[in-house]
């Protein structure tokens, strides 16, 4: 029994606690989640709108699109949970509904997609032996994606500038590939 105690008092003292206000964008009981539009987290991360599971699914009652919340976000090395979730008592914020919705079937559109129709595109050229084309496509792709609004998780899985540092490899240009895995390493450290 000490010993147990004892590993999970190391778990404890392993994690880092933030504080957290923000007002809630979306929930999903399901999943334990809640999307967050936060403030600054000091020490941690810049305000941004991102998910946050919550330790225990009770936190999420009561809580709706809008409602301004403040919490602790415990940080340890492979995961985070938000705990003691709370309305903050500020006033809640207005959520417009969006402007247009999709049904089962509809075309989808956004940045992303035309991120992904780019690097799609510059593939194909690649192999189909079009490389300075392909490239380009890449090239561009990459600029699309930098452009992308950051969230967590990210919109795209991977920085394009990667596989395109890849493409310029199998096709023996280095100094392209170096260009490349250089803006990737940027990108995502």
């Amino acid at each position: 029994m000490r010993v147990a105690a004892f590993i999970l008092s190391a778990v404890t003292l392993a994690a880092k606690s933030y504080p957290v206000d923000g007002i809630v964008a979306a929930l999903d009981p399901a999943a334990r989640t809640m999307l967050v539009s936060h403030r600054p987290i000091a020490g941690y991360m810049p305000a941004m709108m991102m998910p946050f599971r919550v330790a225990d699914p009770a936190e999420l009652q009561g809580l709706y699109p809008g409602a301004r919340v403040a919490f602790q976000l415990e940080v340890a090395k492979d995961h985070s949970l938000a705990r003691n979730v709370r309305k903050s008592g500020a006033p809640d914020a207005a959520i417009p509904p969006p402007k247009e919705t999709l049904g089962i079937g509809d075309a989808l559109g956004g940045r992303n997609l035309q991120v992904a129709r780019q690097e799609l595109a510059g593939h194909i050229d690649i192999a189909a032996e079009q490389v300075a084309r392909g490239l380009k496509q890449l090239e561009a792709a990459s600029k699309a994606e930098r452009r992308l609004t950051y969230t967590e998780p990210p919109y795209y899985p991977r920085p394009v500038a990667e596989a395109m540092g890849h493409a310029a490899l199998r096709n023996r240009q280095p100094s392209f590939a170096d260009r490349a895995f250089r803006i990737a390493l940027q990108q995502c450290p």
